[in-house]
């Protein structure tokens, strides 16, 4: 996968590439339970955590849900774009 990976010259090809934009704010991942996104310490500390949605209130589950849903919709919006649907 890294090989795959090497294949863009940046975070930013990536994204870009595969539309993700909606996904990504400031060159770094959003995080889908609080919309902002990742600090670098954040993403050292998922590394070695498994998040528990289980564990999370219905208002905040819904809150995610409706906030990945938004995005999900942005992406496919840009994607009909590109492709002039």
């Amino acid at each position: 996968m890294k090989k795959w990976l090497d294949h863009f010259a940046s975070f930013d090809d990536y994204v870009e590439y595969f539309m993700f934009e909606s996904f990504v704010k400031d060159g770094m991942p959003i995080n889908i339970f609080t919309g902002e996104p990742f600090r670098e310490d954040e993403i050292d500390a998922c590394k070695n955590r498994i998040f528990q949605i289980k564990n999370l209130k219905l208002d905040e589950l819904l809150s995610m849900m409706e906030r990945l849903e938004s995005m999900i919709f942005e992406r496919t919006e840009s994607m009909e774009r590109y492709l002039d649907i």
